[in-house]
């Protein structure tokens, strides 16, 4: 392997950054870098990553967690790395474990590798966040068709060439959006099992309250279906719509119009499906080429 980035995106968290960067493993293969993305921190995070050892790009006001990730691939990207991974700031994941992720890359067993928190082991996760995870993973797993235990998981490596084709869109989350994308693109994604701990330092700062974490995550995970599987998106609504407008149509004779006008904005869903299916195929043919 040659260069491996371990981008870490950060938001004033100067009490824990220090000991993330110092417990990355100093024997990995290749060259290593450590970057840390500071999101607009207004504390001491810059100085402290700094003094640890690690390069740092800072953004003088907050953009969010995925303007904060897009900015640590293309850095990467830029300094030619083959191997990038991510880990969170808040010392939740073990840097040690770094190791254990590049594994499967290193041995072209893996494109795309998810630390599973779901299949390791986890300290304290409290219980509305648990039903998040399970909920969105749940969501992935029907869409993709990929075995994944753990979408949520902020610990992950992955190749040069995941970084090269991926698009991340809006502020809030990288990581459902990231998984639909390369198992589009048809990139191999597997998981290993991790350890995952209890907050040291108060309340996540990626997020303003869970609800509304959640509520930004389906936002850009309904937006990227509809983007990369426009088939699958409009056509389930489509043939909602359809069955939905034949039932009320047959349980209330009297609002026949009106039943036939769901079946046809069902109809008009399937037909934007294959239209939008067919614009997905001549990008991606153009993207190719």
């Amino acid at each position: 392997m040659g260069t491996l980035v371990i981008t870490i995106p950060a938001y004033n968290e100067e009490k824990t950054i220090e000991e993330v960067i110092r417990r990355v493993p100093k024997d990995l293969a290749g060259k290593t870098r450590v970057v840390v993305v500071n999101d607009g921190s207004t504390d001491r995070t810059e100085e402290v990553a700094r003094g640890a050892g690690a390069e740092v790009i800072t953004f003088r006001r907050n953009r969010g967690l995925a303007e904060a990730f897009r900015k640590g691939i293309k850095y990467a990207i830029s300094v030619n790395a083959d191997v990038i991974v991510n880990i969170d700031a808040d010392d939740q994941y073990e840097p040690k474990e770094i190791k254990k992720l590049i594994e499967p890359i290193i041995k072209g067993q893996a494109d795309l590798v998810l630390g599973s928190r779901f299949k390791g082991y986890i300290e304290s996760m409290p219980l509305l966040k648990r039903f998040g995870n399970v909920a969105f993973t749940s969501l992935l797993k029907f869409l993709t068709k990929e075995p994944i235990s753990d979408a949520q998981t902020g610990f992950r490596a992955f190749t040069r060439e995941v970084a090269e084709m991926i698009d991340i869109y809006g502020q809030y989350t990288y990581t459902q959006q990231m998984i639909l994308q390369a198992s589009y693109h048809r990139f191999k994604i597997v998981e290993v099992p991790i350890k995952f701990y209890a907050r040291k330092d108060g309340e996540s700062k990626l997020m303003r309250s869970p609800m509304h974490f959640a509520y930004k995550a389906l936002e850009i995970l309904l937006l990227t279906t509809a983007i990369y599987y426009p088939l699958k998106f409009f056509g389930i609504m489509g043939v909602f719509l359809i069955i939905f407008g034949a039932f009320f149509g047959v349980t209330f004779v009297q609002w026949n119009v009106l039943s036939s006008l769901i079946i046809s904005i069902g109809i008009l869903f399937i037909l934007f499906g294959m239209l939008f299916k067919l614009i997905r195929v001549k990008i991606d043919v153009n993207r190719k080429s």
